[in-house]
């Protein structure tokens, strides 16, 4: 079963969304890079969703992908500058994106249980609705499924492969990033904390300091992932 299963037959293919907006910036700089804000300061155009997913549409393009995915562990310096990351370095990125349309339906290909659905909306920069779900076969990892619109599913749930639990958000309910659908797993073994407590103290960056103990707590989503039958 495919985690996205509308998008059977599309052609995905990674994208290294810091390399692209540092590409990005150097084509746009006397456009764009830097742009003035009413206070005086710079400000990164790419923070409008509208003009990072046009970014990420224009490459995908131009290497003949109709979607694409990728960031864990990724340096983001460039990309979010000037965002809520910047006040503690926090660039690391702990999870994997998928650059899909908004309302893509979302759907399970593992058994697993619904442990947690909230929703920081409007928080900008946040999660938007998210859904935690914590897996069958390996019952010490969950995964986070965030930006997300439409959640068709509840606390409690209990999933199995291809049922669809969830549709990929738009701004500004996802957390106001441009459309795409975070997710990230936690292996609560090496968490040792309290799982459900905690939740709300989790983010989807680190700072480089803490990158090596945060890769073996939040090792790499992919392997729960399917993009191709």
């Amino acid at each position: 079963m495919l985690t996205f299963p509308e998008l059977r037959g599309a052609r995905f293919g990674p994208l290294h969304l810091d390399l692209l907006a540092q590409a990005h910036k150097r084509f746009h700089e006397d456009e764009i890079f830097p742009k003035l804000t009413h206070q005086g300061v710079l400000s990164n155009p790419l923070l409008d969703p509208k003009a990072c997913l046009a970014m990420i549409h224009e490459a995908q393009a131009r290497i003949g992908i109709h979607h694409s995915y990728g960031g864990y562990f990724e340096d983001r310096s460039t990309i979010w500058r000037e965002s809520y990351l910047e006040l503690k370095q926090e660039w690391i990125h702990l999870g994997v994106d998928f650059n899909v349309p908004v309302a893509t339906k979302v759907a399970a290909t593992w058994h697993g249980k619904v442990d947690w659905i909230d929703d920081d909306s409007p928080t900008p920069g946040g999660w938007g609705p998210r859904v935690i779900v914590r897996l069958r076969d390996h019952p010490d990892m969950v995964l986070i499924f965030a930006h997300l619109g439409t959640i068709s599913c509840k606390e409690g749930t209990l999933l199995k492969p291809g049922d669809v639990f969830a549709e990929v958000g738009a701004p500004p309910n996802n957390g106001s990033w441009f459309p795409h659908l975070h997710v990230q797993a936690v292996d609560l073994s090496q968490y040792k904390k309290n799982w459900l407590s905690l939740v709300h103290e989790l983010d989807g960056y680190t700072n480089r300091f803490s990158a090596g103990g945060a890769a073996v707590i939040f090792p790499d989503p992919m392997q729960f992932v399917r993009l191709w039958s």
